[in-house]
């Protein structure tokens, strides 16, 4: 089943308080632990690297700016990433990152600026992960709850795709979490709602993310 990857971040920008919201669910059974390239300066971007490997979580480092992708990977790989997703695919970012124990999930399809939002016809965005996955990626981040037509982008993705698959963006409420436990899915990235407290739970992002997980064990085991 799923697992759940807790983004440190609001709108698809790492949030200020990252640090002091990881050392709130550190102990929690998580796949891993992210945030973006963009949000916080790099010196705090190493503190709070730092405390998420330290605390034995894997890292997701996750690109979402378009203007300077390369050069976010390059940070990645200084922070000390476990895994990079999203950005658009990159034959270069690949070579680079198939050098190391590194993970690479890009994004499959055409997307906006932030917040990003997945684009293009449903049989063009499977085309680029079919080629994208010939190159071997590690497998692909997609923005299914980003686009008009979610299920029938997921029931397409997974019957054409056999490759590890991330759901990122927009998993807000206990149905989608439902869902991602009935489907042959690694992972999905929850953020914004956490951040938000959108989950009926406590104000606070350690509840907020122990929902989530009782959720999660409710359809499926971890």
């Amino acid at each position: 089943m799923a697992g759940l990857i807790v983004m440190l971040t609001k709108d698809d920008k790492t949030v200020a308080n990252a640090c002091n919201l990881f050392n709130q669910i550190k102990t929690c059974p998580l796949h891993g632990v992210g945030f973006k390239d963009i949000g916080l300066r790099y010196t705090e971007m190493q503190k709070l690297a730092t405390a998420i490997k330290k605390s034995g979580k894997k890292f997701y480092f996750e690109i979402v700016s378009t203007e300077d992708a390369e050069k976010s990977v390059q940070k990645g790989l200084k922070l000390g990433a476990d895994a990079i997703m999203g950005g658009k695919f990159n034959d270069e970012t690949l070579r680079i990152l198939q050098k190391t124990k590194i993970e690479y999930y890009p994004y499959a399809g055409k997307f906006s600026e932030r917040p990003c939002q997945l684009l293009g016809d449903i049989q063009q965005i499977i085309a680029e992960a079919k080629e994208i996955t010939k190159k071997g990626v590690s497998g692909i981040t997609l923005l299914a709850y980003r686009y008009p037509e979610t299920q029938k982008l997921l029931e397409n993705f997974i019957n054409q795709i056999n490759s590890n698959l991330i759901i990122a963006g927009n998993i807000d409420d206990t149905q989608k979490i439902k869902t991602m436990q009935q489907l042959p899915v690694q992972a999905f990235t929850i953020g914004t709602a956490l951040i938000n407290n959108e989950f009926p739970a406590k104000n606070n992002i350690r509840a907020q993310v122990e929902f989530v997980i009782k959720e999660m064990r409710k359809w499926g085991k971890r």
